[in-house]
């Protein structure tokens, strides 16, 4: 046998599967997912409590005006009565509407804890809003077993503590004027909170109204984030590769040591079987050891496959009814979370509702490698708080829809913010395109000159 031919064969090949996955790519649906059935989820709910060790509720403290006012305490989930640790922090000013604050409500990122949100405390008090940040089950001081963020379980304890403080009279809560904004694990809480925007207290009977997420530098489906398969849409179709060290990085550093105050794991034991799946196995979705993790990630974990959530946005579409409002932030050089997570929810709202209420914001910005740079992470952080004056209150004149996109600059290169280009959607980013259409031939297209943020956006 002639190697050389052979290793010709083999190179030609990868080169046209190569292509051929580029085509698959391209060639994807940028809708909602079809219909299709999960089988059951896995948690762990009911151990681990809390409840006869820990004492609930808010302790408050009101320093001299114009300081908050700030509570801490345990607040038991409806789901389980799982008691979660918990900070609330009040404006002492006079609220600005109907006597009422408008909340704010941020969930921290894997492994993290409330104090994750703590640097925004004067910030959104001293913008008038009431602020809830807490420890999701099994992390920081929270008891319970984390389930890796739920959309039945960690999305029940969400709502239940801004039920918990809704109906706190002390706390002067406006539960018509509600958002959520995490970052990683965090932001898929966000996501899945659009899911149910809208629902009724327990016991009190409050009707509280979710008006906008911001999820930030999120996974929205995280079979494909965690194992990408390079078909952003068809994680499951063929399998992808594993970001082992990724997985096994965050196993490690969510990992909770039992002690004397919290004596257990805070994983239960189904993490521990999926962790020695994916560490043993090469990933084949059609094995029995692999189901409950598809399944699971997939079909309660990952907004993406929320069917609820697209039943309601097509209703609304078909109806003429208000959508909810949606910033994302996302980054070109995240590497666990990269851009297609917001992408595919992007080009699906739209493709549902072309008028969708969404905005998009993409830089150097989110996990590893990303750099964060300080003033790069102002610039968001100002493009937030104009997003909730906005919906939150009513103030301004609205933020610009469609797509923000930062120019990625050396690592030692400042951030400018004339560096961000502001198109209305996000193929227009691109000047032209290169388009396969044969072995070694390109199709050349025009596009449109992006513009600098502010600029009109037709």
């Amino acid at each position: 046998m002639d190697h050389r031919n052979g290793f010709t064969r083999g190179m030609l090949g990868a080169v046209l599967l190569g292509l051929l996955g580029v085509a698959a790519v391209l060639a994807q649906t940028d809708g909602p997912p079809a219909p299709r059935s999960f089988g059951p989820d896995t948690t762990a709910v009911g151990v681990f409590t809390g409840q006869g060790a820990t004492e609930p509720g808010l302790e408050c403290e009101a320093p001299p005006a114009p300081a908050a006012l700030t509570c801490n305490g345990f607040l038991a989930s409806s789901l389980d009565g799982t008691l979660l640790d918990v900070t609330v922090r009040v404006p002492q000013t006079a609220p600005p509407t109907a006597a009422r604050y408008p909340l704010v409500v941020y969930v921290h990122g894997w492994g993290g804890s409330k104090n994750a949100g703590r640097q925004y405390d004067d910030e959104l008090t001293g913008a008038g809003y009431a602020y809830l940040r807490y420890s999701t089950r099994g992390f920081g001081r929270s008891w319970g077993q984390t389930n890796f963020g739920d959309v039945d379980v960690e999305l029940e304890d969400l709502r239940s503590m801004i039920a918990h403080v809704v109906e706190d009279d002390r706390l002067q809560v406006d539960a018509e004027a509600v958002a959520v904004m995490g970052a990683s694990y965090g932001g898929a809480h966000s996501w899945l909170a659009a899911v149910e925007p809208v629902f009724t207290t327990r016991p009190g009977g409050k009707t509280v109204h979710i008006r906008t997420v911001v999820p930030v530098a999120a996974g929205t489906d995280l079979l494909y984030s965690l194992i990408p398969n390079g078909r952003p849409n068809e994680a499951t179709t063929p399998a992808g590769g594993v970001k082992l060290s990724y997985l096994n990085g965050l196993f490690l550093t969510g990992l909770r040591a039992p002690s004397e105050a919290r004596p257990y794991s805070n994983y239960p034991a189904y993490l521990f079987q999926w962790s020695a799946v994916v560490n043993g196995t090469e990933p084949d979705y059609r094995l029995p050891a692999w189901r409950p993790i598809v399944d699971g990630i997939q079909g309660y974990r990952s907004v993406y496959w929320q069917f609820a959530f697209w039943d309601r946005v097509r209703a609304n579409a078909a109806a003429g009814l208000p959508q909810l409002p949606i910033f994302q932030i996302q980054g070109f050089t995240d590497d666990l979370f990269p851009i297609h997570e917001s992408l595919r929810m992007l080009r699906a709202l739209e493709a549902v509702d072309p008028n969708y209420p969404i905005a998009s914001y993409f830089g150097d910005v989110g996990h590893p490698r990303a750099v964060n740079k300080a003033a790069e992470v102002r610039y968001v952080l100002d493009s937030i708080l104009e997003w909730l004056d906005f919906y939150l209150k009513g103030a301004g004149t609205g933020p610009t829809l469609g797509v923000r996109a930062a120019i990625t600059r050396p690592r030692d290169a400042p951030f400018e913010r004339v560096d961000v280009i502001a198109v209305s959607s996000y193929d227009d980013l691109a000047t032209g395109r290169r388009i396969p259409v044969g072995p070694g031939r390109l199709a050349e297209r025009a596009g449109t000159r992006a513009q600098p943020a502010g600029a009109a956006v037709g």
